[in-house]
């Protein structure tokens, strides 16, 4: 078992958690890498970072595999259950890129939603994404006001506009339960 951490030093550090060994030092980031997942079967991680740039890297090699430069910080990144679609939040969009297809990322299938996101996961079946938005209501009203959605997910569907080279560009998902590339919102 291994453990992956993003540092300030601008790398992914991945850590023997029997003996807490340094197995690999991860470097590339122009910037703090904010998150960090690892793939559901192989000894890969998937990296995103203040600098705008999400990198897959391979452990057993301590490469970079694949990277793709978005606008935005990237705050949450995931892979679907399957391996083969990687799901990055940054700003207002959700990026969901098949990263082994595609090495400059620019086929990824794009969802904008209303608000700042803050996190993506899928679920364990792959059926269905979690995308989480905050959005800042501005000075002298009262924090920020968050919401949690549950969509559903269809991987083929990603997959098909990614090989035909669509996104999902100007399609809205979510936030009032609309329709878009992933399916329908649910409000939670």
């Amino acid at each position: 078992r291994h453990l992956a951490s993003t540092h300030g030093d601008h790398t992914v550090k991945v850590t023997s958690c029997s003996d807490g060994h340094l197995v690999a030092n991860l470097v590339g980031h122009p910037r703090t890498p904010w998150t960090v997942k690892w793939h559901p079967n192989k000894m890969i991680v998937a990296s995103g970072c203040l600098g705008f740039q999400v990198r897959v890297w391979n452990v057993e090699q301590g490469s970079c595999i694949r990277m793709v430069r978005l606008t935005h910080a990237i705050i949450s990144i995931a892979f679907h259950p399957s391996g083969d679609i990687l799901g990055s939040a940054s700003s207002g969009t959700l990026h969901l890129w098949c990263w082994e297809r595609d090495e400059e990322g620019s086929r990824a299938v794009v969802v904008r939603h209303g608000m700042p996101l803050r996190c993506v996961c899928f679920t364990p079946d792959g059926k269905k994404v979690i995308v989480g938005g905050a959005a800042v209501r501005g000075v002298g009203e009262n924090g920020e006001d968050f919401s949690l959605q549950l969509w559903d997910f269809e991987a083929e569907v990603v997959q098909r506009k990614a090989e035909e080279g669509r996104d999902g560009s100007g399609m809205r998902v979510g936030g009032g339960g609309g329709a878009g590339p992933v399916g329908r919102g649910e409000r939670g």
